[in-house]
C-alpha cells in the first residue's frame, strides 16, 4: 500500500484501503485455479498509513458497503477490527512470516523441522529480538505511546511461544517461499525481512540477521545447522 501510495495516488484522491488477514488455507492446482481447502476466519478493518489520519465520515460510507458485503458471505467468517487492532494482527503475521518463511528456504525444510535443533532455536532467537525492537518501534511512533499489554503481546519471548505454535500447528507444510524458491519464482522477502530492515533503519535500529536472511534467501544459499556461527556470527 505503500508503494501504490507513493506511485500512483495524491493524497487528496487516495483511495480507502481495507485490509484483512484470511486464515484460510488455499493452493494452486493451476493458472488461475485454486483450491479453498481449508476454512477458517478472516479479519479485516481500514488500513492507516502512518501519515493518514482517521477516515472522514464521508469516507466511511463510502467504505461501508464493501465492509457489509464482506461481513455478509458466511464462507468467510469476518470479523472486522480497530485500525489499532488490525496493525497489531499485521504485524504478529509479519513476525511468523519473517521467521518461518525465510529459514525453511535457507535449511531446506518443512515448517515443524525448524523446531527440532537447538543451533536453529538460538539463530531463531537472535533474529526474534530484532524483530520484537522494531515492531514495538513501529507501534509506539503511530500510537504514541505502548501500553503493557502491547508491549507483552510483543516481547521475545511471546513471539517465540507465538511462532513456535505456529511452527507446531503446520509442521508438515511447505512455506510458501521455499515453495517459491523451488519453482524459480520471486520471493516476498523484501516485503517480509527487508520491510524489517527498513523500518529498522527509519528508526536507528540495526537488524544484522534479517539482512544476512535476505542475502541468503536471494542467494538461494542452503546452509546446515553446523553452518549457523559462521554465517550468522552468532
Amino acid at each position: 500500500m505503500d508503494e501504490v501510495t507513493l506511485s500512483l495516488f495524491n493524497q487528496s484522491f487516495r483511495p480507502n484501503y481495507l485490509a484483512g488477514i484470511l486464515n484460510h488455507g488455499v493452493y494452486t492446482t493451476g493458472p488461475f485455479s485454486a483450491v479453498h481447502a481449508g476454512f477458517a476466519d478472516t479479519i479485516f478493518g481500514p488500513a492507516l498509513l502512518p501519515s493518514t489520519e482517521a477516515l472522514t465520515s464521508s469516507r466511511q460510507e463510502e467504505t461501508s458497503f464493501l465492509i457489509q458485503q464482506i461481513l455478509s458471505a458466511p464462507m468467510l467468517a469476518a470479523s472486522l477490527v480497530s485500525p489499532s487492532e488490525l496493525l497489531q494482527a499485521q504485524l504478529q503475521k509479519l513476525a511468523i512470516n519473517a521467521i518461518i518463511n525465510p529459514l525453511t528456504v535457507i535449511f531446506d525444510c518443512f515448517n515443524g523441522e525448524l523446531f527440532h535443533s537447538t543451533a536453529i532455536r538460538v539463530l531463531i532467537q537472535a533474529i526474534i529480538s530484532e524483530l520484537s525492537t522494531v515492531i514495538r518501534a513501529i507501534i509506539t511512533s503511530r500510537n504514541g505511546n505502548l501500553d503493557p499489554a502491547i508491549l507483552a503481546r510483543f516481547s521475545p519471548e511471546n513471539l517465540e511461544k507465538v511462532i513456535s505454535d505456529v511452527g507446531a500447528k503446520t509442521a508438515k507444510n511447505v512455506s510458501s517461499m521455499r515453495q517459491d524458491v523451488r519453482a524459480g519464482r520471486k520471493t516476498e522477502i523484501d516485503y517480509i525481512n527487508g520491510y524489517i530492515i527498513a523500518q529498522g533503519a527509519d528508526y536507528g535500529i540495526e537488524c544484522p540477521q534479517n539482512s544476512k536472511l535476505v542475502d541468503l534467501v536471494k542467494g538461494k544459499t542452503l546452509i546446515s545447522e553446523f553452518q549457523i556461527p559462521e554465517v550468522f556470527k552468532i
